[in-house]
């Protein structure tokens, strides 16, 4: 028994500086080629070694037990256990893998995601708060950025200009409704109050068109409030112009539980006449007074609501929002006809709206619903609206009064 065990004690001894060669070739599956440049690891010892142009492989290794990896771009990865006693050669093969990568955006805020790689030409633009109060309205808050402007009848009328395109030109969706009622005529403004729009997407050249040929010009995309973070939170917007005395506020209350949450605004303007630095103008021939330096009835008021709930699920997401905007205002005379002298001379009540006016009720419901299918995602949005305009003129204000000689 003790010779046994020195002798077993010996082979043990001899065997661990014993080496042996473990050799072989890496084929393609479907093509059965050799596959050069591939990677052999050795788990254990973690030594590494490429295949050749004719995809083979050498190694110098002790007895015992290896676990191999054999792994190449393009290929999926294959492993092996192996019990080396003796000089082996080995063969395997590799399947050809082929990997999809879906886009991926990589956002310094939560707008800033133009892919320079595709013709579709999209800006986006950020709104903070204190961005949003500068302008009576969006359409004027937009006209900032290269390639827009905006086409004002009054105060706080306007829409939006894409490369010189607007009206029926443009496309205008709220949170993937189409907004409608402000692409008619051109005194019919964008009434969306701007308070309400944090995220904007304006989508210019020919990508445009596949929102329908009525958005050759482009398509201005309000985009929804991003979720809230856990809890109650609020915030408060004031806004003041000395020139024509305008006030505004807005009030936004958002509350999250969970999967929950709910996201209300309430927003509040009015605003006396404008004023100009001017005595007069021209207009087709006939010297007007601006008496005052002040544009008679551009007086107007604003009130507007809207209320979000969403929620949040790993399978689907739900977000259903309700909106109410209420405007009236004053328009000057001539904006839509022909002033005469006796229209503009007589100021009144700086705050006073008269003829010719406006007084507009732009209702807003939506459901959108976005549904995982396997690895598939389905998106539905249903919308009403309701555009309720009023607009008063007196008939005998308008063209040049024409006395028959006698």
């Amino acid at each position: 028994m003790k010779y046994f065990l020195t002798f077993l004690v010996l082979l043990l001894f001899f065997s661990s500086f014993a080496q042996l060669k473990l050799e072989g070739v890496i084929y393609h599956a479907e093509t059965g080629l050799p596959i050069a440049g591939v990677e052999v690891e050795v788990h254990e010892t973690r030594q590494k070694t490429y295949t050749s142009a004719k995809g083979q492989f050498n190694l110098v290794l002790s007895p015992g037990s290896y676990h191999l990896h054999f792994q190449s771009l393009g290929f999926e990865a294959n492993d092996l256990d192996l019990e080396l006693l003796r000089d082996t050669s080995i063969e395997r093969i590799l399947k050809p893998t082929f990997l999809e990568l879906k886009e991926v955006l990589v956002e310094e805020s939560n707008l800033k995601t133009i892919d320079k790689n595709t013709s579709l030409d999209v800006e986006h633009i950020n709104f903070e708060e204190g961005e949003k109060s500068i302008e009576s309205s969006l359409a004027e808050a937009l006209k900032k950025n290269p390639g827009l402007e905006a086409y004002n009848t009054g105060v706080g009328i306007a829409k939006p200009i894409i490369r010189g395109f607007t009206a029926t030109r443009i496309s205008v969706y709220d949170n993937g409704v189409k907004q409608e009622g402000q692409q008619w005529g051109m005194d019919h403004g964008l009434e969306i109050d701007p308070f309400n729009t944090s995220r904007v997407e304006i989508i210019k050249g020919a990508g445009a068109l596949q929102y329908g040929s009525d958005a050759i010009g482009g398509v201005v995309k309000l985009l929804p409030d991003v979720v809230p973070e856990e809890g109650t939170h609020g915030s408060y917007t004031s806004l003041y112009k000395s020139n024509n005395n305008t006030y505004g506020n807005s009030l936004k209350l958002s509350y999250r539980k969970g999967d929950h949450f709910l996201i209300a605004r309430a927003s509040y303007q009015f605003y006396d006449d404008f004023r100009i630095p001017a005595e007069e103008f021209t207009y087709n021939g006939f010297v007007l007074p601006v008496v005052d330096n002040t544009l008679k009835n551009t007086a107007g008021k604003l009130l507007s609501y809207r209320l979000s709930y969403g929620l949040h699920k790993n399978r689907y997401n739900l977000r259903v929002n309700a909106s109410r905007y209420q405007q009236e205002v004053g328009l000057y005379s001539g904006a839509i006809g022909i002033p005469r002298a006796f229209d503009v001379a007589d100021i009144g009540s700086v705050s006073d709206i008269e003829a010719p006016n406006q007084n507009i009720i732009h209702t807003k419901l939506n459901a959108a619903l976005n549904l995982r299918l396997g690895d598939n995602w389905l998106n539905t949005n249903v919308g009403y609206q309701f555009n309720d305009r009023e607009e008063h003129s007196r008939p005998d204000s308008h063209g040049l009064i024409r006395i028959e000689e006698g």
